[in-house]
């Protein structure tokens, strides 16, 4: 098991090869880390997440963003509820994007920005404009999500 390896080790890989461009690299060395049970911290996971959204992968970004929630030994950070909202924002997905800054408001851990408020009116905006000019779609739409 990986209980002798240095999660610092993996992590440092991880963010390495990220910034180096290394994507593919750096998902395996996640792989790696989970096969062999090393425990991620808060910038790995959120390395992660970001990994996954430059292969435009929402699932997979979900998914390790759950994984950070439901692991006791990880604190959420912004930076990983950020990444994920941006993602959702970037894809048009404002569903999410709300779902998301929900999820943040009600984690006492996290201390929300003032532009991710805006940024929010302005997913709420999109889904607006995407609506036909003649019904209130997009505005009924809003009004349910929220």
């Amino acid at each position: 098991d990986g209980t002798s390896l240095s999660p610092a080790a993996f992590s440092y890989a991880v963010n390495t090869c990220s910034r180096a461009g290394k994507y593919k690299e750096a998902l395996q060395v996640l792989a790696d880390m989970d096969e062999l049970n090393v425990r991620m911290d808060s910038k790995t996971y959120s390395t992660a997440i970001s990994l996954y959204q430059r292969a435009g992968n929402l699932t997979g970004a979900q998914m390790v963003f759950d994984r950070m929630i439901a692991d006791p030994s990880v604190r959420p950070d912004i930076v990983a509820y950020r990444l994920l909202f941006n993602i959702y924002y970037e894809n048009g997905a404002w569903r999410e994007a709300l779902a998301m800054l929900d999820r943040m408001a009600a984690d006492k851990r996290v201390r929300i920005p003032p532009d991710i408020f805006k940024i929010a009116i302005r997913t709420c905006q999109k889904a607006v404009d995407k609506a036909s000019p003649m019904s209130n779609d997009g505005v009924d739409a809003v009004e349910a999500a929220a």
